[in-house]
C-alpha cells in the first residue's frame, strides 16, 4: 500500500493519489502558501528511500519591483530599482532588458533573501524591455516598459528679439529627444511671465508669451522635470512706440 502525505508547517494538505498503471502511482496536490512543503512516502507503512521529500512552492505573482528604473531614466545615467520576493518563496531573480533597436543591455542582479537591486545604464532613446523572471516566471507587472531620454537632444528654435504688448513665440522639437513632458517658464527680475505652451503634434511645441517691459526675459525649458542645456535663453525686448525715425 503507498501512501503520501505533505506538509505545509502544521498543516495536511489534500493529496490526491492515483495508479497510473504498471505499479506506478501519480500524486498531486495544490499549495496554498510559498512555503516549502515536506511530502512524505511511505510502503506499507515504512518511508521510501529519501522520504520526507522537501518541495520548494513559489509564487511569482506576490514578488513585487519598484523604483526610478522602471519609469524614465536619463541616456547614459546609471539606474536602479528593487524586486521584493518575500512571500514568494526561495528562488533567484533574473533580469533581461532589451533596447528600442533589440540590443541587450547589461544589467547586474544584487542580493537575496527576499531583497533584490537591479542596476544598469542605457544608452539608446526609446523604449526599453524589461522582464524580470523569479524562477523563470515572470513576476506581478513583468515585463515593465521604461523610457530612456535624451534632454540634449531638445532643440530650442531662434529667440527673436520682441516688442512690448506684441506675442513672441519659440518653437521646440522635442522628436530625437525621446518621450517625455516638455515645460516652460518665462521670467523677468525672477518674476513669472504669463505664457503659454502647446503641442503642435509630431513632438514639436510653441512657446507663447506677451512682454509688457523691456527689460530681458528668461526663458528656462525643462524636460522630463530637468532643465535642457542652454538654459536659460535670452530675449530682448524693445518698446516700439519709443522708436523714432531721423533724416
Amino acid at each position: 500500500r503507498i501512501d503520501v502525505t505533505v506538509m505545509d508547517g502544521r498543516t495536511s494538505l489534500p493529496v490526491n493519489l492515483s495508479p497510473s498503471g504498471g505499479n506506478r502511482y501519480s500524486a498531486s496536490f495544490v499549495p496554498q502558501t510559498a512555503n516549502p512543503h515536506d511530502v512524505t512516502v511511505t510502503f506499507e507503512g515504512q518511508n521510501v528511500p529519501r522520504s520526507p521529500f522537501r518541495v520548494n512552492i513559489i509564487d511569482a505573482s506576490r514578488v513585487r519591483a519598484s523604483g526610478d528604473g522602471l519609469d524614465r531614466v536619463p541616456i547614459g545615467t546609471g539606474t536602479e530599482f528593487y524586486v521584493d520576493s518575500q512571500g514568494g518563496g526561495d528562488a533567484d531573480v533574473a533580469v533581461k532588458i532589451t533596447g528600442p533597436t533589440g540590443r541587450d543591455v547589461p544589467a547586474r542582479v544584487n542580493g537575496g533573501n527576499g531583497h533584490w537591486t537591479v542596476q544598469y545604464t542605457p544608452t539608446e532613446v526609446g523604449d526599453h524591455n524589461i522582464m524580470a523572471t523569479f524562477a523563470g516566471m515572470q513576476i506581478y507587472g513583468s515585463p515593465f516598459l521604461m523610457n530612456c531620454y535624451d534632454i540634449n537632444q531638445v532643440q530650442v528654435g531662434d529667440i527673436p528679439n520682441g516688442k512690448i504688448g506684441q506675442p513672441v513665440q519659440v518653437e521646440i522639437d522635442t522628436s530625437r529627444a525621446g518621450r517625455g513632458d516638455l515645460a516652460a517658464n518665462v521670467s523677468v527680475n525672477y518674476q513669472n511671465v504669463p505664457c503659454d505652451l502647446r503641442s503642435r503634434g509630431a513632438d514639436t511645441y510653441l512657446l507663447t508669451f506677451v512682454p509688457q517691459t523691456t527689460v530681458t526675459h528668461d526663458l528656462v525649458f525643462k524636460f522630463n522635470g530637468s532643465i535642457i542645456p542652454g538654459c536659460p535663453y535670452r530675449c530682448k525686448i524693445v518698446d516700439a512706440s519709443q522708436v523714432t525715425a531721423h533724416g
